[in-house]
């Protein structure tokens, strides 16, 4: 188990390549070496019908991964955090998985793992589908991961577009996270978000 401590910024407007490249310039002004990993990333998340992991604040995803000549799929349960000015901290456990079918034994196996909720009730309820841009670097004191998210969540015949940058703490002081997303506002506009993506999407099933 790994505690998951991100910061989580929504972009407010502007187009993908033009994000791209004001991240690249802000890093580089703070002599980062902005080498941007990219990745298609298809998120199916999984409830029961009264969904009551949701109910308790927590979330089950199976994401398939497409990196060039090859495809993964990791499963993760996370359970209830707190958010504050975008700043989220919460339980996560991860499993490689052979395809977009739960592994049960891995729940059944976490000490998490709420019993009341019936692994065969699970079931897909929506996905958030987007194409990510990421690099990881020392910060300061720390050791941040960056994420540009782009893309949409689909319930049904829903749909609500994702557009969002992600700083998670890998190692380190969680106020150089602060302060790095002090420098990259000051070329993106940026706004402090405490909704995840499961909550969104599970607003919009709703």
């Amino acid at each position: 188990m790994a505690t998951e401590i991100e910061l989580k910024l929504q972009i407010i407007g502007g187009p993908e390549g033009l994000m791209i490249s004001k991240i690249k310039e802000c890093l580089s002004g703070l002599k980062i070496d902005p080498q941007l990993k990219v990745s298609r990333l298809t998120n199916t998340y999984f409830d029961t019908s009264l969904c009551q992991l949701s109910e308790l604040k927590m979330a089950l995803r199976i994401r398939e991964m497409a990196m060039q000549n090859e495809t993964l799929f990791i499963q993760t349960f996370k359970t209830k955090g707190c958010s504050v000015q975008g700043l989220s901290q919460r339980g996560e456990w991860e499993w490689p998985v052979l395809s977009l079918s739960i592994d049960a034994s891995r729940l059944l196996a976490c000490e998490a793992w709420p019993k009341e909720v019936d692994l065969n009730e699970l079931h897909a309820l929506f996905e958030t589908n987007f194409i990510r841009h990421q690099c990881e670097f020392d910060f300061q004191d720390s050791r941040i991961e960056l994420a540009l998210d782009q893309g949409e969540i689909k319930s049904k015949d829903q749909i609500e577009p994702i557009n969002e940058i992600e700083l998670e703490l890998k190692q380190g002081q969680e106020g150089d996270l602060i302060s790095l997303a002090g420098h990259l506002k000051k070329a993106i506009a940026l706004a402090p978000s405490d909704i995840s993506k499961a909550e969104r999407g599970y607003r919009l099933h709703a």
